[in-house]
């Protein structure tokens, strides 16, 4: 299995080809049926429950399935409905060097989307459920993730532009209401259903 995406290509949630796993095989990224992307503890289809999620995009029936996560070659990472309609971005359009972007699942359960020159323009947090992953950079219990993409774990933020060719605009991307999001998160509802 797979721990990378490449530019353009998509995790589909119709399709075999709907996750991604850490090369430790710890994690999993998958693009559920619900129209969630989420990261769990574990690759088997009893792991992935939400008391074993990691991170969320929270897009869990929003739109119209099935759906798509795209690493896309502006170097924005998209989940995208049936109506190509984005329903959540890395707010990395434009971020970064050149036009080749590859989104990894780390061993930690760490999203990471580097840019040609391999360096980072966004991650999702690291499993609290690894001690290890967690004291290689400054993180607090009490500060807030951000499932939106938005400041926390950011290299850069902020939004706007043009897709690239072949991706509709997508105007105002979606932000949830209250955000960002108190602590506590992720909430993975419903649990990946096949």
């Amino acid at each position: 299995m797979a721990d990378k995406l490449f530019n353009e290509v998509s995790l589909s949630s119709n399709s075999g080809n709907n996750k991604i796993s850490s090369k430790n095989g710890a994690f999993s990224a998958i693009m559920q049926p619900d129209g969630n992307f989420v990261v769990y503890h574990g690759r088997h289809q009893h792991d992935f429950q939400p008391h074993n999620a990691i991170w969320a995009t929270n897009t869990d029936k929003k739109g119209m399935g099935p759906y798509r996560m795209t690493m896309q070659r502006d170097g924005n990472f998209v989940l995208y409905d049936a109506h190509n309609t984005a329903q959540w971005n890395s707010n990395t359009y434009q971020k970064g060097h050149g036009n080749n972007f590859t989104i990894q699942l780390k061993n930690n359960g760490q999203l990471i989307l580097r840019d040609e020159l391999k360096q980072i323009t966004w991650t999702s947090p690291a499993s609290k459920k690894n001690p290890i992953a967690n004291s290689h950079h400054h993180h607090h219990p009490s500060a807030p993730a951000y499932p939106m993409g938005g400041p926390g774990f950011n290299v850069s933020v902020g939004f706007g532009g043009p897709q690239a060719p072949g991706y509709p605009q997508a105007p105002g991307y979606p932000q949830a209401p209250g955000y960002p999001q108190a602590p506590g998160y992720p909430q993975a509802p419903g649990g990946y259903r096949h």
